[in-house]
């Protein structure tokens, strides 16, 4: 898989990832070549780029959940960039809370573990994709942690407007995602509080909703936690930080799930032990079939995941075919996973086949002899 510029793309090229339009209808499917009107549609789509498949390259798994996650994604993008202009306009939001429902519906009640899967973001529609995907992690996060129905809405709700105001930035400072100097960060406060303004002439959208924008604010600016700081507040800091450190973005390197779980817990006393602990109950990290990278220089493969700690699962070696039991501290401390192996397209190397052979062979060792 090797990504390829809208403007280098040539007609027969096979794509690694569908292609939807804004009513969420497959215009593409994975594996169909590129015409000259499908490359025409690209353009128009303002896509920065595209994943295609290698001339012998067979197409990568998927499951339903990630094409259906994707699917979402793109369809929801565009929604999302009518709703925030009719907010700025000073009407009310009650489309906006169509959307919130729809992500509170698909996301807010999940049983298992959800990819979650960053798609890559261009300068013109970073705002539009991350307040999205935080407004999926917050449905995702509150849902673990089986909050009531209403206060999930006024979070999802927060998290999709919490980076409204960068909307009215300058176009030389819109396209900037961090690294604001003083001068700069003056405008992007301005910015944000005329965004709080109009959401304040908003009558449908939730008190609840407006506390949880304005304390996150405060403390991106600068502020401390204090027992005020909501419980919606510190979701939205932790779905803010980990869609971000995360992100697949033009000409920056993002952060692996490891990695950024890593930072989420290194400072779990701010951002709150029962928020970092919903999101890893959301998501997944390091389960069956994840490709990892040991820090005793070797690579492995997940076969048993630890509820109780993402972290310290049961790893099998591939050389050593030793089966590293990191629950165990005796272990732990001279093993840790140092990284999980990634696709291209930021996806984990997941190898069922190889899962499959080598569950067999360790429940024959672990069966009683005769």
């Amino acid at each position: 898989m090797i990504f390829v510029k809208t403007d280098d793309l040539k007609e027969g090229m096979r794509l690694a990832k569908p292609i939807y339009n804004r009513n969420g209808v497959m215009l593409y499917e994975r594996d169909s070549k590129l015409t000259m009107q499908g490359i025409t549609s690209i353009r128009n789509f303002e896509l920065i780029g595209i994943y295609v498949l290698e001339p012998a390259e067979p197409v990568p798994p998927m499951t339903e959940i990630d094409i259906e996650f994707e699917r979402f994604q793109t369809m929801a993008v565009f929604s999302l960039r009518d709703d925030m202009k009719l907010v700025l306009e000073k009407n009310n939001s009650r489309d906006l809370y169509r959307l919130a429902n729809l992500i509170l519906e698909g996301y807010g009640f999940m049983h298992d573990k959800i990819q979650f899967v960053q798609n890559l973001r261009s300068r013109q529609d970073f705002i539009y994709k991350h307040t999205l995907n935080v407004g999926i992690l917050c449905a995702l996060i509150a849902g673990a942690m089986d909050l009531p129905q209403r206060e999930k809405l006024d979070t999802i709700v927060a998290g999709l407007l919490h980076d409204l105001g960068k909307l009215l930035l300058p176009k030389e400072l819109m396209y900037k995602t961090d690294d604001y100097d003083d001068e700069e960060m003056k405008i992007l406060a301005k910015c944000k509080e005329q965004a709080y303004d109009a959401m304040l002439l908003d009558y449908d959208l939730s008190q609840n909703a407006r506390i949880i924008v304005a304390q996150f604010t405060k403390l991106e600016q600068g502020g401390d936690y204090t027992e005020a700081t909501s419980r919606g507040t510190k979701i939205l800091c932790v779905a803010e930080i980990y869609d971000y450190i995360t992100a697949m973005k033009e000409g920056e390197e993002s952060m692996s799930t490891i990695q950024a779980v890593k930072y989420l817990k290194k400072h779990e006393d701010e951002f709150g032990k029962d928020v970092i602990a919903g999101l890893m109950k959301a998501i997944q990290v390091l389960v069956p079939g994840v490709c990892v990278e040991l820090t005793n220089g070797e690579r492995g493969l997940v076969t048993e995941e630890n509820p109780d700690d993402v972290m310290r699962p049961v790893v099998l070696g591939f050389d050593t075919h030793i089966a590293y039991d990191l629950s165990k501290n005796d272990v732990y401390k001279d093993v840790q996973v140092k990284d999980v192996m990634k696709t291209m397209d930021n996806r984990y190397v997941m190898d069922r086949s190889a899962l499959k052979e080598y569950r067999g062979v360790l429940t024959a060792k672990r069966r009683p002899r005769k």
